[in-house]
C-alpha cells in the first residue's frame, strides 16, 4: 500500500510539473506575440497520439516494451495532462464553430469513457474477487447451461416421482427464462439483489404447497438459482470490463481524424493570416 501511495505521489508531481511548464510556455509564447493556439494544439495532439499508443502496446505483449502496468499509469496521467491542455487550447471548454464543437464533443466523450473505464478496471476486479472464484468469461455460458440442465432434471423428477404440477408450472413460468441466458445485467452492475430476492420470495410461496420430498427438490433448485445468479454477476462485470473499449477506442480514432482536419484548416486560414 505504501508503494502505491508513493507511486501516486510521484506521478501526480510529474503531472503538476508538466502542467506548470505548459502554462509557462503559453505565457512566454503569448508575450512573444506567438499564436498560442498552435503551441497548445500541437501539445494536445501529441498527448492524444501518445494515449493511443497504449492500445498498440496491448496488442504486442511479447515485445520488450516495458510492463503493461507502467504503460497504464502513463496513459492515466497523460490523459489528465491532455485534459488540461484541451482546457487551455479550447479557452475554458467553450469551443465555437461546427468543427470545433464536434472535436470538443469527441474529446470530452473520449475523456469521459476513459474515466469510466478506469473506474471499472479498479472496482470490478475487487468485486469479482470478493464474490469468490473468478471464472473464465468464455466458459460462463457453458456453466449456466449445465445448471439449466440440472434444474430441468430436478423438475422432471418432481413430475414423475411425486406427480407434482406446482414445480413444473413454476419452472415454465419463472425459472426456464432465468436459466436460458444471463439475466439482470444492470442489477448486477449496480450490485442490486432485488431480482434474486423477488425470485426467492416466489419460490417460497410455491414451497408452502409442497410436500417434504418436493421441498427438498425445491431447495436443490434454489441452490442452483443462487449459483446461476453468481454466474450472471460475473458475466455482467466481465462484459463491462471487455466492452467499454469498444466505445472508447472507436471514438478516439474518430477524434484523431477530426483533429487532423482541424489542424489542416487551422494552418490554411489562421496560419496564412
Amino acid at each position: 500500500m505504501r508503494w502505491f501511495r508513493r507511486r501516486r505521489l510521484v506521478n501526480t508531481l510529474w503531472l503538476l510539473l508538466a502542467c506548470c511548464l505548459l502554462f509557462l510556455a503559453e505565457a512566454v509564447a503569448e508575450n512573444q506575440l506567438y499564436q498560442t493556439r498552435f503551441l497548445t494544439g500541437w501539445v494536445l495532439l501529441a498527448a492524444v497520439v501518445g494515449l493511443t499508443v497504449l492500445n498498440f502496446r496491448k496488442k504486442l505483449p511479447i515485445l520488450p516494451l516495458g510492463k503493461v502496468a507502467a504503460w497504464v499509469q502513463i496513459h492515466i496521467y497523460l490523459g489528465l495532462f491532455a485534459f488540461v491542455a484541451y482546457w487551455i487550447h479550447a479557452d475554458a471548454l467553450v469551443p465555437t464553430g461546427f468543427l470545433d464543437i464536434l472535436l470538443g464533443a469527441l474529446f470530452l466523450l473520449v475523456a469521459f469513457s476513459g474515466v469510466v473505464g478506469l473506474w471499472l478496471s479498479r472496482v470490478l476486479p475487487r468485486r469479482l474477487t470478493r464474490k469468490g472464484e473468478n471464472l473464465l468469461y468464455e466458459r460462463l455460458p457453458g456453466f449456466g447451461a449445465q445448471l439449466g440442465r440440472e434444474v430441468e432434471e430436478l423438475v422432471m423428477r418432481s413430475a414423475s416421482e411425486y406427480n407434482s404440477t406446482s414445480i413444473p408450472r413454476f419452472y415454465h413460468d419463472r425459472l426456464r427464462p432465468f436459466f436460458l441466458k444471463p439475466r439482470n445485467f444492470w442489477a448486477h452492475v449496480f450490485q442490486s439483489r432485488v431480482p434474486l430476492h423477488r425470485l426467492a420470495e416466489q419460490m417460497r410461496a410455491v414451497e408452502r404447497y409442497l410436500g417434504n420430498d418436493e421441498k427438498e427438490i425445491m431447495a436443490a433448485i434454489a441452490q442452483r438459482v443462487e449459483t446461476k445468479n453468481g454466474l450472471d454477476y460475473q458475466y455482467a462485470a466481465q462484459s463491462l470490463l471487455k466492452r467499454w473499449l469498444f466505445v472508447h477506442i472507436p471514438i478516439t480514432y474518430g477524434m484523431l481524424l477530426v483533429a487532423v482536419i482541424h489542424v489542416m484548416l487551422a494552418y490554411a486560414f489562421d496560419g496564412a493570416a
